[in-house]
């Protein structure tokens, strides 16, 4: 499939699927975080897995708009991984929350920085 056949709104259910998948492994890392570091919390941090669809909607109402302004004037990625790949760098953006002493990791990590090293890795054109 080319760049010029991923439109905006076919893109999306992909970008969804990667936040899903991208959320998934944030909420387990932070488990395994907290479990490794000892934290003692008032709720247990798996009470996360019961509210998964408000985290997965505030990612989703970033993801829209940056989206549409990246898909306008940057790298077009030209497959559906490439596509998943970035929808699961938006749960990056929760890593404030999921990790409260590592929140400056959102700076390395991100969709913009995700969707750079695609670009520069395929090659392809920009938007």
């Amino acid at each position: 499939m080319t760049t010029k056949e991923i439109k905006y709104w076919s893109a999306m259910p992909f970008i969804v699927i990667g936040a899903l998948f991208g959320l998934f492994i944030l909420l387990y890392l932070r488990v395994e975080y907290y479990k490794y570091m000892d934290y003692h919390t008032e709720m247990a941090p798996q009470i996360a897995y019961y509210f998964f669809p408000l985290p997965l909607l505030f990612i989703i109402l970033i993801a829209m708009p940056v989206e549409a302004i990246c898909r306008r004037y940057w790298y077009l990625p030209e497959t559906r991984m490439k596509i998943v790949l970035i929808g699961a760098g938006y749960s990056t953006v929760l890593t404030w929350w999921a990790f409260p002493g590592h929140w400056y990791s959102i700076f390395v990590l991100n969709p913009l920085t995700i969707r750079w090293i695609l670009g520069l890795t395929s090659g392809s054109r920009r938007a």
